[in-house]
């Protein structure tokens, strides 16, 4: 579920708070469908919900649970990418 690269764009951007999919699909540059498509997956396992304002969607992060794993991930990888150096160094 979260192996997905793009899948794992769109759980970062949930994480900094609830989207459409229209505004998710122009910030990651992705077709709407494809954002849907991924949507669809990660609320069929609880991990999205969707909540609707009029004929509008929005998407965000299920649980916090969900969320502190996310802030987990970010801080990996910005330590990872701290302790790699520039660019081609160790």
């Amino acid at each position: 579920m979260f192996a997905h690269p793009k899948r794992l764009k769109i759980l970062l951007m949930l994480h900094l708070g609830g989207q459409s999919a229209t505004v998710l699909a122009r910030e990651l540059d992705m077709p709407k469908s494809q954002i849907l498509k991924h949507l669809a997956a990660l609320c069929a396992r609880n991990i999205v919900v969707m909540r609707r304002e009029g004929k509008r969607a929005f998407y965000e992060i299920a649980a916090p649970e969900w969320e502190a794993f996310l802030t987990l991930v970010l801080d990996v990888a910005v330590r990872h990418k701290q302790s790699a150096g520039p660019a081609g160094t160790p």
